[in-house]
């Protein structure tokens, strides 16, 4: 990972102005030494002194260019970012400093204006396999010579000193990734082996009452063991909030991606249950299922709240009411499909939905051998687990309109809930149409009603079978994927917003489906790319590391983290990265409070721990109070003010985790993409110092989010927002622009250096 940078050592970080006051010091000292006309120069100290002098001259056209080069409004911010080779720089930016004219003076040299400045050696990074680059894009991020020389007389003689700085233009984000605003490439691994149970650690949210209870009830604990939940602790959940402005609310380019790997294994989320039907505050999450979800639906077929349950006296149970809908069937006969999430309120012993009824979950979903993959393993483990959702929220929490997020979700990503169907015919006496593995699509009921009548379970449609009917654990398998769509009975938790057909056709996708808002398109595993691009390099992987990604675009090299602060300006109020940076060693960011315009955007790559401050970046926000509102209102000025300009990526190359201590992280994209131990682990943390409401908005990368302690350090904070009962991350669509900002990186190891000299002409 980054090998040849891991050797290197050494401050090359050379500030400029600095270098030219030593070179004056040495020059003035020359210069007394030789005062009074006692003594003749020798034509080698001419030489000697002339270099010196059209050193600091090439020194103060460079500083300069660095000064404009990333200042937006600026002519060499944009000759820089056009196409640039073997052209020559327009000097009119350039204006000799009080400090070299005052050297000139005291040398008694002309400093021959103006300076030449040409690009040379230009051409395109490249980029890893795995990444495609539009064709409008391509040349945009380039690597070259910046080619400057420098003319001054000195003593009846002409001189001129051609010096050469490689420079680069690189993306401030990383192609691809920027577009998620989470990437977790190996968390199916944090589910385990069977993917519900003890080892899942993903669906780890008790709900209750619509809700998620911050401390689990002990009666659940007590039917449901659990190796990694504690009784008595406190945990909320993780929500990707949609976007808050409309217009990126509908569209999958700007909303913010989610992927959750990796590409040979499947995730499955149970979704969270409510069965009321009017609340303010839910987290239930059924309004992610259509009606079209269902072979058995029509186009004109909605959900409603619906009485499924039947009592002992063959009434409908009007007070558990389940949201669903009535199918009509041949011959007026009538089906009532009804759907639940993972809920307290449906654990046979303890909840609410079949108690006191005519019917239990093994009417619906059989028993022992007979019953789905799933269910059996919920009745060896516990029925507890039915109280228990996912942990992650993708499509934050149900709006007031019911509407998904066009968020896209890649990966083998699955919603897992229940499905309950009652038959309905003429004679009364609703019979459930029960699981059955091996239940063919002809296998539909009949019921014989005083030996003189049958009445058959008879579809409307003929291309409908009884599978579609069943009662069943939706998603109730665990599947390894081996090719683009899943079995029969399995919905994948993406909605398909690309047809244009009116209906909701759900489907998985990869990394083939995936285009960026910059054109950018994926042309290998997601799982892959993130180590391509940031070259780890494992042990025991075939991945070769890709000398076209990261480490091609890399300006400075800090030998500490202090050494880059200083660098950056911290001191001074500033935070300038301007490209990609390689600290060898820890991190430890001060909070970063001054306004964008201070902060220039990039990528620092630390082969170390990092650890942040809050970086709020002027904007007032009080925490202790924070709803989703005020939220929402802050977004719309963040949307326009925080550019990609000053948008800032901290990379650990190490593995070492990434330690959050503020509250909030605007404009911030945290990558941790290096598995170190091979195993879940923290990989991106909050430190028991953030005792305020959390604010992230930008995108988070890594291999394992270790879901349990995350919502274990987010049940730490209470929330003041009475609707959303978890911290606050969302997505930043700066970070999707279909127009990527580039930053100019000119380093400072000098090459091609030519000193020549002539006789000067009489003008």
């Amino acid at each position: 990972m980054l090998g040849k940078l891991c050797n290197r050592r050494g401050n090359i970080t050379i500030i400029l102005l600095g270098l030219i006051s030593v070179m004056m010091i040495l020059v003035f000292g020359l210069s007394r030494r030789m005062s009074g006309h006692t003594q003749l120069l020798t034509l080698s100290d001419q030489t000697q002194l002339t270099r010196y002098f059209l050193e600091s001259y090439a020194g103060d056209v460079l500083q300069q260019i660095n000064a404009s080069a990333n200042k937006l409004d600026s002519d060499n911010y944009k000759i820089f970012r056009e196409s640039a080779k073997n052209k020559k720089i327009s000097t009119d930016f350039y204006d000799p400093s009080a400090m070299l004219e005052d050297l000139a003076e005291e040398l008694g040299a002309e400093i021959q204006l103006p300076p030449e400045i040409i690009f040379s050696q230009v051409e395109p990074l490249d980029y890893p396999a795995g990444f495609k680059c539009p064709n409008q894009l391509i040349g945009s991020e380039k690597k070259g010579l910046l080619e400057i020389v420098c003319k001054a007389k000195f003593h009846g003689r002409q001189y001129a000193l051609r010096v050469q700085y490689p420079f680069s233009v690189v993306m401030r984000l990383t192609p691809v990734i920027k577009d998620f605003v989470l990437f977790a490439d190996r968390i199916a691994r944090e589910q385990g082996r069977d993917k519900i149970g003890p080892d899942d650690n993903l669906n780890i949210m008790y709900t209750r009452d619509g809700g998620h209870p911050e401390i689990i009830d002990s009666e659940i604990m007590g039917v449901m063991p659990h190796r990694r939940l504690k009784p008595g602790v406190k945990y909320r959940p993780f929500v990707l909030q949609p976007a808050f402005d409309p217009g990126e609310f509908g569209n999958t380019r700007l909303s913010g991606k989610v992927y959750l790997g990796p590409s040979d294994e499947s995730v499955y989320l149970n979704l969270a249950g409510d069965n009321r039907e009017i609340t303010d505050t839910s987290m239930g999450e059924l309004f992610l299922i259509s009606p079209d979800t269902f072979k058995v639906a029509d186009a004109n077929t909605k959900f409603e709240h619906i009485a499924v349950f039947m009592k002992p006296n063959g009434s409908f149970d009007n007070d558990n009411r389940m949201l669903g809908m009535n199918i009509k069937l041949k011959n007026s006969h009538l089906a009532k499909m009804g759907i639940l999430g993972f809920s307290y309120e449906i654990v046979p012993e303890l909840g609410t939905i079949f108690s006191g009824h005519a019917y239990q979950p093994s009417d619906f979903f059989n028993s022992g051998s007979s019953s789905g993959e799933f269910y059996q393993k919920i009745e060896g483990y516990g029925k507890g687990f039915m109280a228990m959702a996912s942990g992650l929220k993708l499509m934050g929490i149900k709006n007031k309109d019911g509407i998904v997020p066009a968020r896209e979700v890649f990966g083998n990503v699955l919603s897992r809930f229940f499905v309950m169907t009652f038959w309905w015919p003429p004679s009364g006496g609703g019979e459930p149409l029960k699981y059955s593995e091996s239940a063919s699509n002809s296998d539909f009921p009949s019921r014989e009603v005083y030996g003189v009548t049958t009445y058959h379970f008879e579809p409307m449609h003929n291309d409908q079978g009884y599978r579609d009917f069943m009662s069943r654990m939706v998603s109730g398998k665990n599947w390894r994927p081996i090719s683009k769509d899943p079995p029969e009975g399995f919905v994948p938790y993406n909605i398909d917003f690309r047809i244009t057909t009116g209906k909701q056709r759900k489907q998985i996708y990869r990394y083939d489906d995936f285009v960026a808002n910059d054109g950018f398109e994926a042309r290998n595993k997601l799982d892959a790319l993130g180590r391509q691009w940031f070259g780890v390099r494992e042990s025991g992987s075939s991945l070769a590391a890709e000398p076209t990604g990261i480490e091609n675009r890399v300006g400075r090299v800090f030998a500490s983290g202090e050494e880059f602060l200083k660098a950056a300006g911290v001191e001074n109020g500033e935070f300038n990265v301007n490209g990609v940076v390689y600290i060898s060693g820890r991190l430890k960011l001060p909070p970063l409070n001054m306004e964008n315009e201070k902060i220039g955007g990039g990528v620092v790559l630390v082969d170390g721990p990092i650890e942040l401050q809050s970086i709020s970046r002027g904007y007032n926000v009080d925490t202790n109070s924070l709803n989703i509102g005020e939220v929402g209102n802050l977004y719309q000025k963040w949307r326009s003010e925080i550019t990609q300009d000053s948008f800032l990526t901290f990379v650990s190359l190490s593995g070492d985790p990434i330690t959050i201590k503020g509250e909030t992280l605007l404009g911030v994209h945290l990558v941790n993409l290096y598995d170190k131990h091979g195993q879940p682990y923290n990989q991106i943390m909050w430190s028991s110092s953030v005792n305020k409401e959390i604010l992230f908005c930008g995108g988070i990368a890594c291999n394992y989010l270790n879901l349990p302690e995350r919502l274990r350090e987010f049940g730490r904070i209470e929330s003041a927002c009475p609707v959303v009962k978890a911290p606050f991350f969302l997505y930043h669509s700066a970070m999707a622009s279909d127009k990527p900002s580039y930053a100019v990186q000119i380093m400072e190891n000098m090459r091609g250096y030519r000193l020549t000299a002539g006789r000067a002409s009489d003008d």
